[in-house]
């Protein structure tokens, strides 16, 4: 094609294939075990990565596979992140707050009429 300067239709047509398998580019299926140890070496380099993080890391190296696939793999080989666990706080003697001004007990001799605008004393 490039040779003889044809274009794509034309040399298509001559040889007897379509224009859209001149253009198909086959992804092949990777096997399992394949995809599985390429799976390991990626977590054993990148510990906090998911499953997820993996199939977007395998996806940009050209192995292209289901996210499910990814998943059923990841699971079977035994890989998974383990939670950070939370830091606990040493253990001190707790103290109270001081009470401001606002916070401070005071008492109320009339409750309604202290808490409440005279307007709204008998809203019905």
């Amino acid at each position: 094609m490039t040779e003889r300067a044809m274009g794509v239709t034309r040399a298509c047509g001559l040889v007897g294939i379509s224009r859209s398998l001149f253009h198909y580019e086959s992804r092949r299926r990777i096997d399992d075990e394949a995809l599985t140890g390429r799976m390991m070496a990626i977590a054993a380099q990148k510990r906090r990565y998911g499953y997820r993080r993996i199939h977007v890391l395998l996806q940009r190296d050209g192995c292209f596979a289901n996210h499910k696939r990814i998943w059923r793999l990841y699971s079977k080989a035994g890989l998974s992140v383990h939670k950070r666990r939370r830091k606990r706080i040493a253990a001190v003697e707790r103290t109270p707050l001081p009470l401001s001004a606002k916070r401070r007990p005071f008492s109320i001799s009339a409750p309604i009429q202290s808490t409440f605008p005279r307007a709204l004393k008998y809203p019905f």
